[in-house]
């Protein structure tokens, strides 16, 4: 089986798992996974941050980025550039202190935001970063399309990677191109890989 096929088969099965978990717990979780988060110090001392806007089922951080925006940090999230190329992403901090009115929906379904000032990645002094699964070496699984790992390449910042306890394994398959996290978050537990 190739990696692509291994990655597959790995993503049909934890996305399963994932989505067996009711609305109510999800938000509990998900307050958990802030509450970690909160309580690293480089995103204390962090004046830029990359985060996302949540799809259907995953840790939903929404408060947590509103909350940083409110504090004055620069919030940003990945968004496709106008080329329309599928695999041309950069960093846009929206110039409004809310996010509410600044999305719209973009590539692969994603809210990403339409106006903003572009960040360079090497400008972020942290990364939270879904997943479909992680693994106690920093590996992650995501959903295939390679966004994150053409972002994080190079980036110098904070790599935490976030998920609900059940998207924790203890092997993902990963390659060369992947990008592995600082740090993985979940529910359940904080994980420092380096």
């Amino acid at each position: 089986m190739t990696l692509e096929e291994q990655k597959t088969e790995w993503r049909k099965r934890l996305d399963a798992k994932r989505l067996e978990i009711d609305l109510e717990t999800m938000e509990r979780a998900s307050a958990m996974v802030a509450e970690r988060i909160l309580d690293i110090e480089r995103v204390d001392r962090a004046g830029v941050l990359a985060g996302y806007w949540p799809l259907k089922g995953e840790v939903d951080l929404r408060g947590l980025l509103k909350g940083m925006l409110a504090e004055g940090k620069t919030v940003c999230l990945p968004r496709r550039r106008p080329s329309g190329d599928a695999f041309n992403y950069e960093l846009m901090a929206p110039r409004s202190r809310s996010f509410d009115d600044s999305l719209s929906k973009g590539g692969f379904g994603v809210m990403e935001p339409v106006d903003g000032d572009v960040v360079d990645e090497c400008d972020v002094d942290v990364w939270i970063v879904p997943g479909v699964g992680f693994d106690r070496s920093g590996n992650r699984l995501g959903r295939g399309g390679g966004v994150y790992d053409m972002l994080l390449e190079g980036a110098p910042g904070l790599k935490i990677g976030v998920g609900f306890g059940c998207q924790l394994t203890s092997a993902v398959p990963a390659g060369d191109g992947d990008r592995k996290m600082d740090v993985i978050v979940t529910d359940k537990e904080t994980i420092w890989v380096r």
